[in-house]
């Protein structure tokens, strides 16, 4: 019943993004993202929004792909959690941060031993 609430707001936000590329930039972005920020945080919690937002960020730090090293990050992090949420019979939003965030340091540490290997 919550997404559906939620689904209208998504759907202006979604139909927006795509027919108006002015509002990418600039002020615009800044309404749009916080009309997506509110309805996530109300939806899913806000340790899942800013760990979404952050650590997939984090983790395509100084990497020769930052958006597929973000978005794989990302995408990963949702279905690992999901999938040991429902394992380990566990509530889906800490597990999924707890996900975001194994992923995270996994591919820092990847790429500092990719730094470590070029260095030598």
């Amino acid at each position: 019943a919550s997404v559906a609430l939620h689904a209208p707001i998504y759907l202006l936000i979604f139909v927006i993004w795509f027919t108006r590329p002015k509002v990418r930039t600039g002020i615009g972005f800044y309404m749009v993202f916080a009309f997506a920020i509110t309805s996530s945080v109300q939806m899913v919690g806000v340790y899942v929004v800013f760990a979404s937002l952050i650590l997939p960020a984090f983790a395509a730090l100084n990497t020769k792909h930052p958006y597929a090293t973000a978005w794989a990050t990302g995408i990963l992090s949702v279905l690992c959690g999901i999938i040991a949420a429902i394992v380990l019979d566990a509530p889906s939003g800490p597990v999924t941060v707890v996900s975001y965030t194994v992923a995270a340091v996994v591919v820092a540490v990847i790429k500092n031993i990719k730094k470590e290997t070029k260095i030598r």
